[in-house]
């Protein structure tokens, strides 16, 4: 799965710091100018903007809003992210810099140059005490357990730690013997996390025994570390080495290194889990990296692909498997037909429909049951579904056949060309669009009645043309054209071709963004998917890499993730996703050649039903 954006977000100033909302929605980003940002997470764009004094530290409380230390000013602001303004600004002293929020966040406590950590009580957002300490303060985290301690890195290599039921330092400080510059505790509070820069490793302390477990190596200057919400793995900042170390928290050893465009510093992960961010210097800028991967069996040659509004079940036609792969919560195939190489499910996520070019019929799945409830007579090389689920378009062997979910039956036919790879319908499904690739054209099909609509459109070069999208408005279709190696972009009101952009080798399949806003296209030969932003229909950042020979692609319901199917994968044939921009999150094996990929589940709101990917021709 890969998520909806390239990884790359250039910044105006370097960043200080980074946080993200309790929701995921939302990503703070404070400059070194004082300039605070929100980043929509979907797509990474700038939401609002807070001018604050300085750069300095950032942690967000739980009900909406976030703290911000400023140390000239020697203050903490306190922003409403709600309203993206600043509600006041509490004097503390002493230079604030690092700040964490307790659990419930009834407290927030203040790291000071002056060997001190203020409290301040968020009900008043007053100061309501200082705790001395015997030494300078270079970080310092609260546990996420309800009533546990913070834990305050100390002298460079000491950890203290406060009871904040008495705001008292009790016990003795850890050593560590080696310079701190970030500390986090696991989320069930047992274990404390230490970067060291100096010492480049990462030191892991006992919190009930107060001692140093061990520390894991990880040369390059380690500057900040994160664990996931499962308490599985620790994500390492290493700025020297421009790279995020991922550590597993059973064995604290390091599995691997995500390489990224830039040296990171600061680290924040989603409640969720699935996506991390990384504030980079070199350059300024925000990047993503990823969280997790996971392996399951599909089938051979993964064709086509759609997925459910909610993300639960990811469907993929596999060609060489005469079967659909069922990838989600629970792995499964669902045998249908032979030359399974294309799927779409019902915006209900009951159904799933399913293209067996090798016989000329298309299989009707039960997507509970996970069983074929019904087969249709239609010859087929690809499919679209309607966004009211009442209709399934099916294209090949020369027919475009309209085939009723109620009835599962073919209602109407319209002879196409036998070229004809690929179809997809607009949202208000008055219109088809279906790419003939022997003569390089799109022909427009009208629903009510069914009718050619005037002479197909030239798209241009020789030939070649595969999948089609349609932006929700239907303002704009776009056509892979694969001996182009572009995509064009034809008008849907002068139905003429008004752009055509540059993509990777042997552009394949393409998916729509819910929202109309990005058209992701996979690049068989290149293997990659590049990313269109439809406003300036330009390609934005580069391309996603991702396994051999990508084909089926699709976008989850509410647009933060992508699926991609790649066919040329030794050792079994993987479908991936991603969830850092670019970054593989997990693959799941499919059966044999798994082709086309869909998601199911119930209906969401603004969402688009997926089409699936065509059969190439070569």
């Amino acid at each position: 799965m890969i998520d909806s954006l390239p990884g790359v977000v250039a910044l105006d100033h370097q960043p200080d710091a980074l946080a993200i909302s309790p929701d995921g929605r939302s990503l703070y980003v404070l400059l070194t100018d004082g300039t605070l940002l929100f980043l929509d997470t979907v797509d990474n764009r700038t939401t609002g903007t807070v001018a604050l004094s300085e750069g300095g530290f950032v942690a967000p409380a739980p009900d909406g809003r976030l703290y911000v230390s400023s140390p000239t000013a020697n203050a903490v602001h306190v922003v409403d992210t709600t309203t993206r303004t600043l509600l006041r600004t509490v004097a503390v002293g002493g230079q604030p810099h690092e700040l964490a929020v307790t659990h419930g966040g009834r407290r927030v406590y203040v790291a000071q140059d002056n060997q001190a950590v203020s409290v301040i009580d968020t009900a008043a957002d007053t100061v309501i005490r200082t705790v001395p300490l015997s030494g300078d303060v270079s970080g310092l985290v609260a546990s996420p357990v309800a009533g546990g301690p913070v834990y305050v890195a100390m002298d460079i290599d000491n950890i203290a730690v406060i009871d904040t039921a008495t705001d008292t330092v009790v016990g003795t400080p850890v050593s560590v013997n080696g310079e701190i510059v970030s500390t986090t505790v696991s989320p069930d509070g047992r274990l404390v996390f230490a970067a060291g820069g100096e010492i480049d490793s990462i030191a892991v302390v006992d919190a009930a025994t107060d001692t140093l477990i061990t520390k894991v190596p990880v040369p390059g200057w380690p500057s900040d570390v994160v664990v996931s919400p499962d308490g599985r793995r620790a994500f390492v900042a290493v700025s020297n080495a421009d790279a995020i170390s991922v550590i597993d928290t059973a064995t604290f050893s390091e599995l691997r290194r995500i390489p990224l465009q830039g040296a990171p510093f600061r680290l924040a992960l989603t409640p969720d889990g699935l996506r991390g961010y990384a504030a980079a210097l070199r350059p300024g800028s925000l990047q993503q990296f990823p969280t997790r991967t996971r392996t399951a069996t599909m089938g051979a040659s993964p064709e086509a692909v759609a997925v459910s509004p909610d993300e639960r079940r990811v469907y993929v036609a596999c060609t060489g498997a005469d079967a659909v792969a069922v990838v989600g919560t629970q792995d499964a195939q669902i045998a249908t037909g032979a030359g399974a190489n294309a799927v779409a499910v019902t915006p209900d996520g009951q159904q799933a429909y399913v293209v067996n070019c090798a016989e000329d019929t298309v299989s009707v799945v039960d997507t509970q049951g996970e069983s074929v409830v019904a087969t249709v007579p239609a010859p087929g090389i690809a499919l679209a579904m309607a966004r009211d689920g009442r209709h399934v378009y099916v294209v090949g062997g020369g027919l475009l056949s309209v085939i009723d979910t109620g009835t599962r039956q073919v209602t109407e036919a319209l002879s196409v060309p036998e070229g004809a790879q690929g179809v997809a319908v607009t949202r208000d499904g008055t219109r088809l669009f279906v790419t003939d690739s022997s003569t390089g054209t799109v022909v427009v099909i009208t629903t009510s009645p069914l009718a050619v609509l005037g002479s197909p459109v030239a798209v241009g070069g020789d030939g070649g043309l595969q999948s089609v999208a349609v932006t929700p408005d239907g303002r704009q279709i776009y056509v892979a054209n694969t001996s182009s190696n572009n995509v064009s972009v034809i008008d849907g009101l002068s139905l003429q071709v008004s752009a055509v952009i540059a993509v990777g080798q042997f552009p394949f399949c393409l998916a729509m963004s819910p929202d109309g806003r990005t058209v992701y296209v996979t690049n068989l030969e290149s293997d990659s998917v590049s990313v269109i932003d439809t406003n300036t229909r330009t390609v934005v950042g580069e391309p996603i890499s991702v396994p051999r020979s990508p084909q089926g692609v699709t976008v989850g319901g509410d647009g933060r993730h992508l699926f991609v199917t790649s066919g040329g994968l030794r050792r079994g044939h993987r479908h991936r996703h991603h969830d850092p921009r670019g970054r593989p999150r997990r693959q799941a094996l499919s059966g044999p050649l798994p082709w086309g990929v869909a998601l199911v589940s119930g209906p969401r709101a603004g969402s688009t039903p997926p089409t699936a990917a065509p059969t190439p021709s070569r």
